[in-house]
């Protein structure tokens, strides 16, 4: 039981991974800021700033042009 658990927790998670890689993807394509950026790269922003910036532009853009 507990192995059928794991297996499937471990299913859910690359789904969800796959998906923030996917919504990524398009949101870069679409320029909207802060997606798309290499954390590797960023001198001064911290990964978790970034991931913060990231939900307030979502934010902003579900406020502008959600239902």
């Amino acid at each position: 039981m507990q192995a059928e658990l794991d297996a499937y927790d471990m299913k859910v998670y690359k789904a969800q991974q796959e998906m923030h890689k996917s919504m990524t993807a398009e949101l870069k394509t679409l320029g909207v800021p802060f997606f798309g950026m290499r954390t590797d790269s960023l001198v001064k922003l911290k990964e978790a700033e970034l991931l913060e910036l990231q939900k307030k532009m979502l934010r902003h853009l579900e406020d502008m042009y959600g239902p």
